[in-house]
């Protein structure tokens, strides 16, 4: 089972419900390809929060957003850190300047995702209504939880400055 599938079932809906909102369920505008695009985009974003600033209160409102203005609300809070977030990537990455190795990859890796979420992915989000916002935002909030290695390695850089 995968892990969308493993929340999906979590959440209540049935895997015959989610095949019937992906098509014209006026519940859910657009398909839950970009839907699930759009929130590994901002899991991705909140992994790095986490790791650089240790935010953790950041996530738990966009995980028990259940109201569409809720999540949104969570996100758009979440979003207003990017450029310092940015800023403590590239000083970091400028005192790596030259050299090669896990910690200069994971620091690309990290710009990379605070780049990645794009408005696009938010009109995605901003669409959900109903029982999907819970599901959706309970996805992003455990996913921007999970640990990867380059989040470990950006948890390590951090944290011990």
């Amino acid at each position: 089972m995968s892990n969308v599938e493993g929340i999906i079932k979590a959440s209540g809906h049935s895997e015959k419900e989610m095949r019937r909102t992906s098509g014209n369920n006026p519940q859910v505008k657009g398909s839950w390809d970009q839907i699930w695009e759009a929130a590994d985009r901002i899991a991705s974003y909140l992994s790095v929060l986490l790791a650089i600033d240790y935010d953790i209160d950041a996530i738990d409102r966009i995980a028990k957003a259940r109201k569409p203005d809720d999540l949104m609300e969570g996100i758009y809070n979440a979003l207003r850190r990017r450029d310092n977030l940015e800023d403590k990537v590239n000083k970091a990455l400028k005192a790596l300047e030259n050299t090669s190795g896990d910690k200069a990859q994971a620091l690309s890796d990290a710009l990379r995702m605070l780049r990645g979420l794009n408005p696009s992915h938010l009109e995605v989000i901003k669409r959900l209504e109903g029982r999907d916002v819970k599901l959706v935002a309970s996805y992003i909030g455990s996913k921007a939880l999970a640990h990867t290695r380059t989040i470990g390695i950006l948890r390590e850089m951090f944290r011990s400055r």
